[in-house]
């Protein structure tokens, strides 16, 4: 039987203590006999912070500590707020020190690293980090190795609006990332997709998962595998496996029991357990949304990722 606490309260379920800000932590040290990490006191007690990150090791959270990185600096004027800085150099007055900027030289506010290699988009050679300099990739912001270009108008098939039809210019008056070009704008099912680009037209998966890649959507494809079983009889719909072994018997197939997508993720643990392309769920690639871009009325919204 699994024990949890309740809401308010924190702990391994056995033992649990008042959990003020409702972040999972305990808002003091419970005499757990498993030493379960959920019973060490809160270091932030009156401020949500699941991951418990503390930057300088102090025993006090940088959600809650003025100085997180303990340089001597308060955050408010810190240029790295998490990496000690004492004398806050900034070659490129980019509102990131040197020590946590990705582009130390460049200036880059957004710190936007395609490939997360570390290095900024501003000045990384490669941004896509596909193994081809962004002079020469016909797709610098997407992976594509091959560069594979079938209606040879310079843009590459992974990031061009109408992969068939030229046009180099990518003109796309309505934004729908369709080329004007091969843009007939009918999408029977209304998932947002147009029809000639839906592996799926007449039901709406938004989505597009093809788990077989075989270009029929998993929500219209029969047998999502591709194992010559079809999927309403298939005990692991996901991954091939033609001679349906179950050796517990108990309706799911033993090359899927603990995962089903075949992702190296545990369902137990996977949000998605029916998808291979998500495994979790991860805010560190977020888009900033100008609210208000004409005025100052609105404040546009600040992100702040916590626990990855």
């Amino acid at each position: 039987m699994c024990f949890q606490c309740n809401v308010g309260w924190a702990g391994n379920g056995h033992t649990c203590g008042m959990d003020t800000d409702i972040d999972g932590y305990p808002d003091r040290s419970l005499p757990c006999m498993d030493n379960d990490k959920h019973c060490k006191q809160d270091n932030c007690v009156f401020t949500p912070n699941s991951g418990q990150e503390d930057a300088d090791n102090d025993g006090i959270g940088d959600q809650c500590d003025e100085d997180a990185d303990g340089d001597g600096i308060k955050n408010v004027e810190d240029n790295c707020r998490l990496v000690p800085n004492k004398d806050q150099q900034n070659s490129d007055s980019d509102s990131f020190g040197d020590s946590c900027d990705n582009c130390p030289t460049v200036p880059n506010s957004d710190q936007k690293d395609t490939d997360n290699n570390g290095q900024g988009d501003a000045c990384d050679q490669d941004i896509d980090g596909d193994g081809i300099p962004n002079v020469l990739d016909n797709c610098p912001k997407v992976p594509n190795p091959m560069q594979t270009d079938r209606d040879r108008d310079g843009v590459g098939d992974a990031c061009d609006s109408c992969p068939e039809l030229s046009n180099p210019m990518q003109t796309d008056v309505d934004n729908d990332l369709v080329g004007d070009v091969c843009d007939t704008n009918q999408d029977t099912d209304g998932d947002g997709h147009q029809d000639t680009r839906d592996n799926c037209p007449d039901i709406p998966n938004s989505s597009q998962l093809d788990s077989d890649n075989d270009g029929l959507g998993d929500d219209c494809d029969h047998d999502d595998d591709n194992d010559g079983v079809s999927d309403d009889y298939d005990n692991c719909r996901l991954i091939i496996n033609p001679n349906q072994k179950d050796s517990d018997a108990n309706g799911v197939g033993d090359v899927c029991e603990n995962d089903f997508d075949n992702d190296a993720v545990m369902d137990l643990i996977d949000v998605c357990p029916e998808s291979a392309e998500v495994t979790l769920t991860d805010f560190r690639a977020f888009q900033t949304v100008i609210l208000d871009p004409e005025g100052e009325a609105q404040i546009d919204p600040n992100w702040v990722v916590l626990n990855q």
